[in-house]
């Protein structure tokens, strides 16, 4: 028993330096958790954050590819009236090439003239009205602005 109580000053200094090495590893194994969980939930935020961007993106794309087909519908609308008004001119182009204006003018003088002067005489009162338009649109407002003028100076 003598060795006992020699030996217990000793164990009981081994049980608490094991206590406190035990704890000091748990307080730190509670720190790594603690931090590992943190982590968690900051990458479980992330995570969320990027789903939803990932949803607005293909939403997005799917925008984008039925627009691409819209115009690509639309391009080949335009292209074919393109098309079609290229064919028109080049008919017109052709009546022109096969007919010698100056050959008819020099055979028919009168019929050309008198067509011409028609024509050209259509097209200044058509530029005549246009501008009697525009003159009454902007004219009383414009005599207004004058005369005003005229009596401050």
């Amino acid at each position: 028993m003598l060795g006992f109580i020699k030996a217990l000053p000793i164990i009981i200094l081994l049980m608490g330096a094991g206590y406190a090495a035990h704890t000091f590893m748990i307080n730190e194994k509670d720190k790594r958790i603690d931090q590992l969980q943190t982590q968690v939930d900051t990458l479980n935020q992330q995570n969320v954050a990027l789903q939803t961007a990932a949803a607005t993106n293909e939403a997005t794309i799917r925008s984008l590819e039925a627009n691409a087909k819209q115009q690509a519908q639309a391009m080949m609308g335009l292209t074919n009236r393109n098309n079609e008004l290229n064919a028109e001119r080049d008919s017109y182009m052709r009546i022109f090439a096969d007919h010698d204006l100056t050959k008819l003018a020099r055979a028919r003088p009168g019929s050309i003239e008198t067509r011409a002067n028609n024509a050209t005489a259509e097209v200044f009162r058509q530029v005549e009205a246009d501008s009697r338009e525009i003159d009454e649109a902007d004219g009383e407002e414009a005599f207004d602005n004058f005369t005003l003028k005229e009596k401050d100076d």
